[in-house]
């Protein structure tokens, strides 16, 4: 997860669901929560994943903003 800058479940955990997570920074830059998204196999297609990684991304850079985190390291 680290270096790709998210995490995903394919169906490990339960068959049927689908599951994309990212990190959620405090001000010193440590992680301290997460952030995901799950929805079923019929919804999810690879073609729309980049696209759900960057709104988790957007969304955990706010939230970590409003814990102090200056620079929100998403995946290059």
């Amino acid at each position: 997860m680290k270096e790709q800058g998210y995490g995903e479940d394919n169906e490990e955990q339960e068959v049927g669901l689908r599951c994309i997570a990212v990190p959620v920074y405090d001000r010193f830059g440590k992680v301290i929560a997460g952030l995901s998204i799950s929805l079923p196999t019929m919804r999810f297609t690879e073609s729309k994943k980049e696209e759900f990684i960057k709104y988790l991304h957007s969304s955990a850079a706010m939230i970590s903003s409003r814990l102090g985190c200056t620079e929100y390291p998403a995946a290059k």
